[in-house]
Formats: structure tokens, C-alpha cells, sequence
């Protein structure tokens, strides 16, 4: 805030627990937070403070009386709404998410046998830093649990992505969703020269050479600034290695992205800072379909409300999962879902992967032995000419070739990202052949790595290795 907010409205017993709040370390895009300044300074702060006594809820738990679940649950999947701006306890100034409260409501859900998965829906700024990164801690235990899905409603920034990026998945609810606004800042105000032209002259008492830096009216030297700096610096490693671990973003690139910049949700997908554009009610019946539900949480449900039954999947949405007519004509036959569809075709890939990989194995074993072979036998025909002893096969002198699985490998991928790019018809040329690559290669991981291996050579491999799969 700033120092035209009468202070002294906060001495009221609603208020004295979250003072420290409010003139924290923020988290969070600067236009809608100079939104919720502007507001606060066309308020009279202790009367709305007064009026809010009664009935205001720090943790905005309000609905949730005892004995209730915290949350809404429906098809053995938890929502869990994080909208407005973030902070440990709930703002009256303005609505919002109470960080506090969103950690117990995750924990009731991982504990909760009715739940198989958990939505966040989000649509936020970010917020305050305090209570960020417990919740966000928060959000990789249950991870390891239960299958996390951040979806968001057309904005996740700062702190609220930091949260985001430790999901099972991102998921954006259309292209115009905005996401990312990695990075940490902060403002201070050097108001000595307006005081310097007052007359006024401010003295600091106190020990500590930094303590009470930043008073109006004081000086901010150089000093000072380094200081916030340092702070600041610490405060966005910690948010960027966050996300570089959630988001499995080499540490290189994660630095390239932490610009403050937010980008809309297509070219956030082509960075890697979500998986998926899809409406909520697409998402969260891929996880009705694929998640067990208790028969308690059925028949709750049976009660109140009706459930979508999960449609077997058209031509058109098999086609789009694998081209190949076998694969499409076996899932019709066998009435699939777009979800059982997926993961048959994840597990086909995965067979085809170790086939490769043992093939790979049995064609090097049969060069290496030929090699050998016939390196001997030159050996015996050149000792046998020169009268001497035959020499003793070395490494040096075997044919360690490997072309043969080179191939293989290449081949493999480059025929899967033709496939891709024959489902991408909708995306400009000079872009399809890209984003094929990476989709193939985040459903392709093992097969990707290899083709790097065997496409590269020296440090050029290692280096591509290791931006794309070192954590």
C-alpha cells in the first residue's frame, strides 16, 4: 500500500493478525495489484474495517461449516477454486484466496478416500509471497498421492503459477488465457528531495546500518539498493527453481522464461509452461473416465447430481491420437474412450520402444561379433604370411558398428512426427514440423533421447541432452 492509508484503522482486533500482510513481499502483475492500491486509497480504511467485524472470515471459509467437505466434489473429483488475488488470510479489501485455507482443503482431499483427483481452478494475479511457497509445497505432496490439475481460467501469474507449475498438469481453458509472469520484483520511493523542498529533514534511530531503510524522507543510497536486490534475487530463485522442477525446465531455459513477461496460452504451450488447451468440462471428464470412484462416492452422486457418462470416441478424435488404421479400427471395435484410447496408444509406443531397444542390443552384439571374427582372422592370415604370432584383439581394432539400430531409431521417430504433423493441418507450415517434435517428443521420452544420442555426436549430444532431460 503507501503511506496515505491512515495506519491507525488497523489497530481493530480484525485487523492486528495480518497488518504484516499487506506491506509484504508481493508476488504478483502489477496491473491489477496498482487496481487494488487505487481502491484502498479511495476508501475510508477504518470505516470499511468497522462495517467488515461482523462477519468477515480471514481464511474465507465461511461456506463450509462444520461436518461439510471444504470443497465440491462430483465424479470422484475434487474442484478447489483459486480465484482473485492470493494471500495467507483472506483481504477484505478485496475477493480472494486465502493460501491457508487452500493447503487444508488439499490435505482433507488427499485424505479423503472419496476424492481420486483433484481440479485447482484458477484465475489469478498471484499475491502476497508469504504463504506461497508453503502452499505450493503443498500442492507436490499431494502430487506423489493423487493426480493434481491446475486448470486455469484465463490468467495464472506470479505466485498463482508458481502453484500451477507444481501440478500433475496445466491446463488452459482457451488461446486467450494469459500464464507465466515469472519473475520478482520491487518498488521503493526515494522521497528525500520532496522533503529536502519541505523543509523536512528525517533522522533514523536505529541499530543496524539497513534498519529503516527505505523511511520516507531518507536517502536510498546505493548501499540500500544492493540490499533489495539481494532480497529480491533470493525471493525469484527461489520461484524459479520451483518451476524448473515442477515443469521439468532445464534450469538454462527456466532463466530464458523468468523475464516477468506473461504469454498467451499457445505459445505458453510451445514453451512448455502448460500441457493442454481444453474446456473444463473436456478435462474433467477425462479424469470421471479414468479415475476409480468408491461406491459411497457413486451413490452421493447418484443422489444429487448426474454425472456425464463417458462417450466411446469418434474416428475423427482416434485419428487424432494415431493415424494408423489398425490402431483406429481395433479401438472402434472395442468402443474406447478418448482416455482409454490415449493410454493404449501410450502403452503401444512404450512395446514398440523396448522392441527397439532389444533389437538395438541383438544387432551391436551380432556386428560386434562379426567384427571380432573377422579382425582374428586377418590377424591368423597376417601372422600365418609373416611366420609370427598371431595379435591379440583389442577394442581399437573391432568394428563397434551400431548403423544398422541408428537407423531404427531415426526412423521410428521420424515417422511418428510425420504422423504428428499430418494431425496438425491447422498450424502454419513453418511451425508444424516444430511443434510435432515436441509433441512426439514429450509422449516419447525414451525414443526421443536415443534419436538425440544417435543424430549428434561429441559435446553437441551431451549438451542437448542435457537441456532437454537434466533436471
Amino acid at each position: 500500500m503507501n503511506s496515505l492509508i491512515d495506519l491507525s484503522a488497523f489497530d481493530l482486533p480484525i485487523s492486528r493478525n495480518i497488518l504484516n500482510e499487506y506491506f509484504g513481499v508481493w508476488a504478483i502483475s502489477a496491473d491489477p495489484f496498482n487496481q487494488l492500491v487505487n481502491h484502498v486509497n479511495q476508501i475510508d480504511i477504518r470505516q470499511h474495517i468497522a462495517q467488515h467485524m461482523a462477519d468477515y472470515d480471514p481464511l474465507g471459509a465461511a461456506s463450509s461449516s462444520a461436518g461439510t467437505t471444504p470443497y465440491l466434489i462430483s465424479g470422484g473429483v475434487a474442484q478447489i477454486e483459486m480465484i482473485g488475488p492470493m494471500m495467507k488470510y483472506v483481504s477484505s479489501l478485496s475477493s480472494g484466496v486465502s493460501t491457508v485455507y487452500a493447503r487444508k482443503q488439499i490435505r482433507h482431499a488427499v485424505q479423503n478416500d472419496e476424492v481420486s483427483a483433484i481440479f485447482l481452478r484458477m484465475d489469478s494475479p498471484g499475491g502476497t509471497v508469504s504463504g506461497t511457497k508453503d502452499l505450493a509445497d503443498e500442492v507436490a505432496r499431494a502430487v506423489a498421492i493423487k493426480p493434481v490439475i491446475a486448470f486455469i481460467d484465463d490468467l495464472s501469474a506470479s505466485a498463482n503459477y508458481w502453484i500451477a507449475s507444481q501440478c500433475t498438469e496445466i491446463i488452459a481453458n482457451n488461446s486467450t488465457a494469459l500464464i507465466g509472469s515469472i519473475g520478482t520484483y520491487a518498488v521503493i520511493y526515494d522521497f528525500s528531495k520532496q522533503a529536502e523542498s519541505l523543509g523536512i529533514k528525517t533522522y533514523v534511530i536505529g541499530a543496524g546500518k539497513f534498519k529503516g531503510s527505505g523511511v520516507p524522507g531518507t536517502e536510498i543510497t546505493a548501499e540500500h539498493r544492493e540490499e533489495y536486490q539481494r532480497v529480491v534475487d533470493s525471493l525469484n530463485n527461489e520461484f524459479t527453481s520451483a518451476v524448473s522442477k515442477g515443469r521439468s525446465l532445464a534450469s538454462g531455459t527456466i532463466d530464458e522464461l523468468a523475464d516477468g513477461r506473461v504469454h498467451p496460452a499457445n505459445v505458453a504451450l510451445d514453451l512448455g509452461l502448460i500441457d493442454r488447451i481444453e474446456t473444463f468440462d473436456s478435462a474433467i471428464s477425462r479424469y470421471y473416465a479414468t479415475q476409480p470412484r468408491s461406491k459411497t462416492s457413486m451413490s452421493a452422486e447418484q443422489t444429487t447430481v448426474s454425472q456425464p457418462v463417458p462417450q466411446p470416441a469418434t474416428m475423427q478424435q482416434l485419428e487424432g491420437i494415431c493415424a494408423e488404421p489398425t490402431f483406429v479400427l481395433a479401438q472402434l471395435k472395442a468402443g474406447a474412450t478418448v482416455s482409454s484410447a490415449t493410454a493404449a496408444y501410450n502403452q503401444q509406443l512404450k512395446a514398440e520402444v523396448e522392441q527397439l531397444k532389444a533389437s538395438r542390443e541383438i544387432d551391436i552384439a551380432a556386428a560386434r561379433k562379426d567384427a571380432s571374427e573377422k579382425a582374428q582372422q586377418e590377424a591368423t592370415e597376417t601372422s600365418a604370411k609373416a611366420g609370427g604370432v598371431r595379435p591379440i584383439a583389442t577394442k581399437d581394432n573391432q568394428d563397434d558398428d551400431d548403423g544398422a539400430a541408428n537407423t531404427d531409431v531415426v526412423a521410428l521417430f521420424e515417422e511418428k512426427i510425420e504422423a504428428q504433423m499430418s494431425r496438425l493441418s491447422n498450424v502454419p507450415d513453418d511451425q508444424r514440423r516444430r511443434r510435432a517434435v515436441i509433441a512426439v517428443a514429450k509422449s516419447n521420452p525414451a525414443l526421443h533421447q536415443s534419436y538425440l544420442a544417435k543424430t549428434n555426436e561429441g559435446a553437441k549430444r551431451k549438451r542437448l541432452l542435457a537441456e532437454k532431460y537434466d533436471s
